[in-house]
């Protein structure tokens, strides 16, 4: 009697869940632009609260603020979505979507408790000015982080396993992270200097239709 097993083809992955870092490159004007109009709009409404605890959060309406900025950033937002949906359901696929975005602005202090976003399917957070570095006192200052979906999943994990842990982003101008809205996720408190200004949008996705074989589904027979 023999165990077999070999993990290049008996190994199975399953209940994975990806999230996706776009970066912006040569985004330096637009983002000076869009840290002027969320300042201006700071200075002139009060905004809303939501998962933030301190700081300023705007209205949903952002994307219909008149400026050249914003044009820029729906055009990558629409490009991002457009990226990361075929990916997330595992084929070629056509769809329509809307989007709401909103602006996040973070002093000393400022945090976003754990939440998701429902309504909507796809998230994304877009950073316009990340701050100031963490550093060696304040090693976890204003990350972005990711928790394990899995409901108490770490009460039983193995010794060295990343079951139960959180996966931290670190924010970088011009870096876009855009994942499932279902997701939690929280921003640490941020102990820099200066403001934090971040951007999110959520795409709620409508008549999605797969055009080819459907890939990345998980069989045992």
């Amino acid at each position: 009697m023999e165990l077999r097993f070999d993990s290049r083809r008996d190994m199975v992955t399953a209940f994975e869940t990806r999230f996706y870092v776009f970066h912006v490159d040569d985004s330096e004007r637009m983002n000076a632009d869009l840290r002027e109009l969320v300042l201006e709009h700071e200075r002139t409404d009060s905004g809303v609260r939501r998962s933030n605890i301190g700081g300023w959060h705007s209205r949903d309406d952002l994307f219909e603020w008149d400026h050249r900025a914003i044009g820029a950033l729906r055009t990558i937002a629409d490009a991002a979505v457009r990226a990361a949906v075929p990916l997330m359901v595992g084929g070629a696929c056509t769809f329509d979507f809307s989007l709401r975005g909103w602006a996040n602005l973070s002093r000393f202090g400022a945090y976003n408790k754990q939440h998701t976003h429902p309504g909507c399917q796809v998230s994304a957070v877009y950073y316009v000015a990340s701050g100031t570095p963490p550093g060696p006192e304040t090693p976890e200052s204003g990350v972005f982080q990711f928790l394990d979906p899995r409901t108490h999943a770490e009460m039983s994990a193995l010794p060295g396993e990343t079951v139960g842990r959180g996966v931290s982003v670190q924010p970088l101008d011009g870096r876009l992270i855009l994942f499932p809205s279902w997701l939690y996720h929280q921003v640490n408190p941020y102990f820099g200097e200066g403001e934090r200004i971040s951007i999110s949008f959520n795409a709620h996705v409508t008549d999605l239709r797969l055009t080819g074989e459907p890939v990345g589904a998980t069989r045992v027979t």
